[in-house]
Order: C-alpha cells, then structure tokens, then sequence
C-alpha cells in the first residue's frame, strides 16, 4: 500500500513537472513569437528604407519594450517622411521664382542642421537674385546715362557745325568787302594818279 502511494507520488510530481514543462515551452514559444514576429517586421521596414521606401507602416500592439521601439520607429518614419515632403514642397516653390518660402516645419535633433541648410540655401538664391535684379537695373541706368550723352554730343556737334559755318559765311562776307574795298582803293589810286598827270601837263 505505501509502495503504491509511493509510486503514484512519483507519477503526479513527474506530470507536474512535464506540465509546468509544457506551460513553460508554450509561454516562452508565445514570448518568442511575440518578439520575433515585430523585429522582423521592424528588420524589413528597415530595410525598405535603406532602399528610399518611406512609405513603411510597422504595426506593432504590444506595450512591453519591442512596443515601444516600433512606436519609435514608426514615429521615426512618419518624421523623415514629413522632412522630406516639407524640403520638397520649399524647393519646389523656389522652382517657380517663389523665393519668399522658408521652412517653418519643426525638425528635431540633427535634422535642423537639415532645415538650416535649406533656409540657406533659399535666402542665397533670393539675394543672388535680388542682386543680379540690382545689376540689370543699374546697365539700364548706365546704357541710359550712354544714350542721352551721345544724343546730347550730336546735338553739340550739331551746333558746333551751324556755328562754323555761319563763321564761315562771315568770313567769306568779309572777304568779299575787302575784295571791293581793295578794287575801290586801286580805283582811287588810279584816278588820284590820272588826276596828277593832268595838273603836270598843264
């Protein structure tokens, strides 16, 4: 009879230990599955990313550790993703001659460094820009200042020509006076010696 007990003790502490075996497989499968099956997913959307594929969603509904890193990751995503379409949208109104825009979206950590270099890179357009606007503007300025001095020197030259030639037709006019002046005096002298012969001959 104690022999018996004795066995059947054997076997109910031996079926305790295989079911607390079993329970034990099952919860560390369960642990398992449950940590595994989010990592890949994590490992795969990664390794989209690592392609340029940003358009990943990791679901992840478990709240110990690996829920809390794929709530990371997936918040990770959704950042990078908004970097992009805000640094997209910007230099696509520059694009268009929108030089005004600036990147007013939050960026976190060292994606600021990102966000300043894009607002640098905006405002250097805008004042090469402005600058070149500035340049044209004061050719025009120039080839204007050009235009009215030679328009001012033709008009010079204009009246320097009429001047010499009314200097010219002076001239000639005196010319012309002299020319009788000088006729008229060898007329005088020839009659003044004409009229000197006459009283020597009387």
């Amino acid at each position: 009879m104690l022999a018996r007990l004795e066995k059947m003790m054997i076997l109910l502490v031996a079926f305790i230990i295989v079911l607390s075996l079993a329970v034990s497989l099952a919860i560390a499968v369960s642990i398992s599955r449950g940590i595994s099956k989010p990592m890949k997913e994590m490992a795969e959307a990664a390794g989209k990313m690592a392609q340029g594929d940003l358009n990943v969603q990791v679901v992840v509904k478990s709240k110990n550790e690996i829920g809390q890193f794929g709530v990371a990751f997936s918040s990770t995503i959704r950042s990078i993703r908004a970097y992009i379409e805000d640094i997209k949208s910007n230099l696509e109104k520059a694009s268009t001659g929108d030089l005004t825009v600036e990147s007013t979206l939050e960026y976190k950590g060292n994606f600021v460094i990102l966000q300043n270099s894009l607002n640098l890179i905006i405002a250097s357009m805008r004042d090469l820009i402005s600058g070149i606007r500035q340049s044209a503007t004061q050719v025009a300025q120039g080839a204007d200042q050009v235009s009215n001095g030679a328009q001012e020197l033709a008009q010079s030259s204009s009246k320097q020509m009429n001047s010499v030639q009314s200097l010219a037709a002076k001239i000639s006019e005196i010319m012309s006076h002299a020319q009788k002046n000088n006729a008229n005096a060898l007329s005088v002298n020839e009659n003044v010696k004409t009229a000197n012969e006459e009283i020597c001959f009387e």
